[in-house]
């Protein structure tokens, strides 16, 4: 499991630096033993803590690109749309990788939307792709300079 999401991540990166974007790599120091970055981003930042990494994550980001992986990414995710929601960042676009995974949870944001307890500009900024292609087609279209 933890090669495919190691090759996962690969592939969004090596995606973005082939179609001429940057690679912005953002780690809290106590990680880099266990994940170390990718040599081919175009800017690594070490960060104290995982609160200072999400802040720095979502001021960076002109897109959000989610894979299927644990708590930390569902919590970093959860962030980036709870400050989307109350306006304390600005909408972009997030994609989640990974139907089956994250069906689920698009589920339970239909439903928050039907009871007006979410907003539909936030839920339309959503998007879920089943693979790498329908991922960088969507990038692609955004015509964005770097993915985070």
């Amino acid at each position: 499991m933890g090669a495919q999401k190691k090759v996962a991540w690969v592939w969004v990166s090596d995606s973005v630096i082939q179609n001429k974007g940057q690679v912005i790599a953002v780690y809290p120091a106590g990680v880099l033993p266990l994940e170390p970055p990718r040599q081919n981003a175009s800017k690594l930042y070490l960060t104290n803590d995982m609160a200072e990494r999400k802040r720095k994550l979502i001021d960076l980001g002109e897109a959000f690109v989610i894979l299927a992986k644990g708590f930390g990414t569902l919590e970093e995710s959860f962030q980036l749309l709870t400050e989307m929601s109350i306006n304390q960042t600005r909408v972009r676009p997030v994609i989640f990788v990974g139907q089956k995974f994250y069906q689920p949870l698009f589920d339970l944001l239909r439903l928050q939307l039907k009871e007006g307890m979410i907003s539909k500009e936030v839920i339309d900024a959503i998007s879920l792709v089943d693979s790498a292609e329908e991922t960088i087609e969507l990038l692609g279209d955004l015509k964005l300079e770097q993915v985070v």
